[in-house]
This record gives structure tokens, C-alpha cells and sequence, in this order.
């Protein structure tokens, strides 16, 4: 049974307690204590309670979904540094992961803290981590807390740029991780044996990346709440004898019924690949597309507010680096 304390005695509400708001709780109620990373990493601190920790986001994997005791779920792991420049593993599962892999994409700041509340200890092959406990975990990226003001300004002055890395706490059933249990089990076929396939089912593919085709675009806008393609629609025209009306547009997000929802941009790359068989088109979307380029699309794109869709199928120079790639 994980705990969130350690105090030995804890307060009890009966049908006559009698409560009120407060208008403003001292700063040093906050209950927030962070703990040292050394004592997690080192086994000072018992796994049975739920910590606080707070620290500079330095590496991040791509979004996983992995299945779990039968369900599939999103997983995303980061390394995270204190002032005393000590690294912590950490794993986030489920909604938390969605919820930094977007945040970390459309961020605006160069330095990311992160501030997690009641995470739980976890130990894997003789490393420990911490990760969100389900449905009681409290998470936070650059949060206003005078905490997060003053760890900021505790850091080491160097700039280290965020790093994107594989997932080194893969999810494990039977001593093999998913990613192996794929790789292991999943036929291989050349785009030529691909091609002549009658029935949809997955393979792994070895091709080299022989070029982009932007004529269908490079990347799409999407709702940020649930990461659907919106579509662009009419806008509503004040019939003032305007022409001008007639070329405005707006979005409308099918899935949250929702008009001018916040919008991301994401990749959408049409790649023409080849093997030593054939060649083909494949559709690569954002989460694979990041790991061939290794930057998310908002910082090519720009803010979804200042895309022009003329200029989609226009390529960026730093896309076409991952022409002569080999991949699989």
C-alpha cells in the first residue's frame, strides 16, 4: 500500500466538522516538498511512500503505446537534472505521457521544469526511476510557484539543449520488451513482396529515403484536445457587401464538435522510398516523423495562427535531410 506521508497521525472529517475557505494559505503551506534525487537513486527512500520531485527536463523518448496486463496504454520516459546536476529517470504512463509529449511539443521555452506530486518510486533491473501513480499523481510543466522560480535560478547557466532518445524502461512481458517482441515476430518483405500482398497485415520494411513529394503537403493542423484533423470551413459572412468575406475560413474540430479549436500543426510526410525490388509512397505521421527529423513540427511550421496553407507544400530545407536515410 503506497502512502502519501509519513506523519504518524492524519486528521479525520466526521458529519459535524464544520469548514471554510481561505482566502489566501501561506506560501510555506503549499505541501510541496521535493525530494533529493540521490536519495531516490540511491535507496535512502522507502518505494511504500509517494514523493515530490522537481527537476529540468534534459532527454525525452518518443510516445509509446504499450500494452499492459492486456490494455494498451501511452508511455513516454524522460531524464530529468536537479541544480547539483544529479539525473533522474523518470517514466510517465497513460494521460500524464500524453499530455507532456504535447506540452513538450508546442513549448515556447527553451529550459522545461517539470514538478511532479506524489510520484512513486520504482525500481526495474536494480535502476531506479519515478513515475506517476495512477488517478493520484499531480503533474505540471514551468508551473508560476516560487519553487519552480527558484530551482530555475539554481541550475547550471549552460544551456544544455533538450536531447530526444529510444525509451530505455521498455514495457516487459515475459522478459521480452514489445519493440523485440515486434521486431522478433513481425515478417520482413522487400517493397516488391509488398506490393504483390492481397491482405492487410504489418511487415518491416528496409528502403531508403529517395525523396518527399510535397505536392499533397507536409503537415496537417490538428486540435490540440484531441490531436484529430481539423477541418477548414466557411466563415460566417455578415453579408456588408464585403468580398473579402467570401475568402475567410475557419476550423471546426469533427470529434469535439467544437468551432476554432486550438490548433497544433503535425507531420503529414508523403516519402518515396526504394529497395534494391522496387519503390513505393509511404505516409509517415507525427510521432514516427519526429524521430526521422528530430525536431517536432510546430518549430519548423511556426504557431498554427500564422500558417499559411500556400506554403504547405512548399518543403523546408531542414526536411529534406533525411533524403538518403535507410530505415526500417
Amino acid at each position: 500500500m503506497l502512502m502519501t506521508t509519513n506523519h504518524a497521525y492524519r486528521i479525520s472529517f466526521l458529519s459535524t466538522t464544520r469548514v471554510r475557505p481561505c482566502e489566501q494559505l501561506p506560501e510555506s503551506l503549499s505541501g510541496f516538498e521535493p525530494v533529493k534525487f540521490k536519495e531516490v537513486l540511491d535507496g535512502t527512500l522507502s518505494a511504500d511512500f509517494l514523493v515530490d520531485i522537481i527537476g529540468q527536463i534534459i532527454k525525452i523518448s518518443h510516445l509509446e503505446h504499450v500494452n499492459v496486463n492486456g490494455k494498451e496504454t501511452e508511455k513516454i520516459s524522460l531524464q530529468l537534472r536537479n541544480s547539483d546536476d544529479d539525473k533522474l529517470p523518470v517514466v510517465l504512463w497513460g494521460k500524464f505521457a500524453c499530455d507532456v509529449n504535447e506540452a513538450m511539443q508546442v513549448r515556447d521555452e527553451h529550459c522545461t521544469i517539470l514538478v511532479l506530486r506524489f510520484g512513486k518510486i520504482k525500481e526495474w533491473k536494480e535502476e531506479r526511476s519515478v513515475s506517476n501513480a495512477y488517478n493520484v499523481s499531480e503533474l505540471g510543466l514551468n508551473l508560476p510557484m516560487i519553487e519552480v522560480l527558484k530551482f530555475t535560478d539554481s541550475l547550471p547557466k549552460d544551456d544544455l539543449p533538450l536531447a530526444i532518445v529510444e525509451s530505455k524502461y521498455a514495457a516487459i512481458a515475459n522478459g521480452v520488451s514489445d519493440k523485440d517482441d515486434f521486431f522478433t515476430h513481425t515478417p520482413r518483405k522487400t517493397i516488391a513482396q509488398m506490393k504483390e500482398t492481397k491482405q492487410v497485415e504489418k511487415c518491416i520494411l528496409m528502403c531508403t529515403i529517395a525523396g518527399i513529394d510535397s505536392d499533397m503537403g507536409w503537415f496537417y493542423l490538428s486540435c490540440k484536445v484531441c490531436s484529430k484533423k481539423v477541418l477548414t470551413v466557411p466563415a460566417v459572412n455578415d453579408d456588408d457587401g464585403n468580398d473579402d468575406d467570401d475568402l475567410k475560413h475557419t476550423y471546426y474540430c469533427v470529434k469535439c464538435e467544437a468551432y476554432n479549436p486550438v490548433t497544433v500543426p503535425r507531420y503529414k510526410l508523403h516519402l518515396v522510398v526504394l529497395d534494391n525490388t522496387s519503390n513505393t509512397k509511404l505516409m509517415v505521421f507525427d510521432n514516427l516523423a519526429v524521430q526521422l527529423v528530430n525536431k517536432p513540427c510546430l518549430q519548423i511550421a511556426g504557431p498554427s495562427d500564422k500558417v499559411e496553407f500556400e506554403e504547405t507544400n512548399v518543403l523546408p530545407p531542414v526536411l529534406n535531410t533525411i533524403i538518403g536515410k535507410t530505415c526500417q
